[in-house]
């Protein structure tokens, strides 16, 4: 147990007697013991010291095998590929060479060189098609074929699999991949076949959890949302553990809500949130919750769900529309220079923003329930010239009038500009028709008040 005082006793009897079997043997006992215990670094510096030294084939064989293992550990797969093919092609063992050829294939699989990856894996299956790895071979070759984009034929590779070798632990992950796929292609009666086949061929299997997941996805998509509440909860009460739970968890508070049980959808949206506040659909779940109290006028608890969120998730899609939302719900309860302040935000951290000519005309908006006109005519007048498309402007042009309509009341000349405004809006083929109508009402008072 004394490794640090053996090391350099090992190296230096090694450096003193290369020609002794016994170097040979503890050089890669020693390159062997790094790679057991994890240091992968080192491992592969001790297995290259073998290879550079002795030249009995099956050690510079196993050597190589070693170093592979060593420096996909590392993340250095271009140069595991290598070292796995230099130790295939060094054994006379085909079970060892089928090895090395598999593991070839998952070092480029893993440096997402998946036509390289498919060319191993096809050399296994033509070579050794007796080896124990050809199941493993087909299904890492199918998820080649989708990443080069020949999903077609990666379908047939998962059939074949599934027919070839139903009791491998690989037929059943096949089935589910081949479901998953229809599902993507939306062949949504295919795909829920394909899961419930899953479930019903592998009843205790290993993927039974992602196949009712996927069936209540399929079911959400397409909007029986009945159904997806009853596989998600299935998922949440008998694969607690699974890795689809998050997402289940999640799913299941959406399609509450679309059944309309609210209140529920609001607990559980609560739950998940104190449950897996890291969870990637954290983030969504948070926003719903904002966009639910908005939506039943609870306005105080809107604006700090959705600041709570731009605190979160400042970088996060949604966060320069949670900005919006803030400040609309402060205005709402009439709290006009917190809701401008809320919208500068958004103009301030979110230039690129979709969302700056609703920003503005709800900052303008609050400006002039502020009585300050003048301010909110510059930022009407902003919206008008610098988001001509926005379907804002004819709206913008009206608010600008009724500014103008106010600031009549000292200085008369304001109601010819008002006018001018409304016109706009009374002859704008964009104009929703309300908003025509109220144009010419408004031209009517100022008409009136110019006598």
């Amino acid at each position: 147990g004394q490794v640090e005082e053996a090391l350099p006793l090992l190296r230096e009897a090694i450096a003193a007697a290369p020609t002794d079997p016994q170097a040979e043997r503890a050089q890669l006992r020693l390159a062997q013991y790094f790679l057991g215990q994890g240091l992968h670094q080192e491992a592969v510096e001790e297995f290259q010291r073998y290879v550079e030294t002795f030249t009995n084939s099956l050690g510079r064989a196993t050597a190589y095998e070693g170093k592979g293992w060593s420096l996909t550990a590392l993340a250095r797969y271009a140069e595991a590929a290598t070292a796995f093919a230099k130790a295939g092609s060094l054994y006379t063992d085909p079970g060892r060479q089928a090895d090395c050829l598999l593991k070839e294939g998952d070092a480029h699989f893993a440096n997402a060189q998946y036509k390289l990856a498919a060319t191993n894996y096809e050399a296994l299956l033509q070579q050794y098609p007796a080896s124990a790895n050809v199941p493993n071979a087909l299904i890492q070759l199918a998820e080649s074929l989708i990443r080069s984009g020949d999903v077609e034929a990666a379908e047939k590779r998962f059939q074949e699999l599934s027919a070839r070798f139903p009791e491998s632990a690989f037929s059943e992950e096949a089935m589910l991949r081949s479901a998953e796929l229809k599902a993507t292609k939306r062949q949504w009666p295919e795909a829920i076949e394909g899961f419930n086949q899953v479930m019903e061929r592998y009843p205790k299997g290993a993927f039974r959890a992602q196949a009712l997941f996927g069936r209540g996805l399929i079911h959400y998509q397409v909007l029986r949302f009945a159904e997806a509440l009853k596989d998600f909860e299935r998922v949440m009460t008998d694969f607690p553990q699974s890795d689809v739970i998050e997402e289940a968890f999640y799913r299941r508070a959406m399609s509450l809500y679309w059944v309309g049980r609210d209140g529920e959808a609001l607990a559980t949206c609560r739950a998940f949130l104190n449950g897996y506040p890291q969870s990637r659909w954290a983030a969504p779940a948070l926003f719903w919750i904002g966009t639910y109290h908005f939506n039943h006028g609870e306005f105080e608890a809107a604006e700090k769900v959705f600041l709570q969120y731009v605190a979160q998730y400042p970088r996060q899609e949604g966060a320069d529309v949670a900005l919006l939302r803030a400040g609309l719900a402060a205005a709402r309860r009439n709290e006009f220079v917190s809701s401008v302040e809320i919208l500068a935000r958004l103009v301030k951290e979110y230039p690129e923003s979709r969302k700056l000519a609703d920003a503005r005309f709800a900052q303008a908006d609050a400006m002039s329930q502020l009585a300050k006109y003048s301010a909110a005519i510059l930022i009407f007048d902003e919206i008008i010239l610098k988001y001509p498309d926005s379907p804002l402007v004819p709206a913008a042009w009206g608010r600008k009038g009724d500014c103008q309509f106010t600031l009549g009341s000292d200085d008369p000349r304001r109601y010819e500009e008002s006018m001018a405004s409304y016109r706009v809006v009374a002859n704008s083929a964009t104009a929703p028709l309300d908003q025509v109508m109220q144009a010419e009402y408004k031209i009517g008072r100022s008409l009136e008040k110019l006598g």
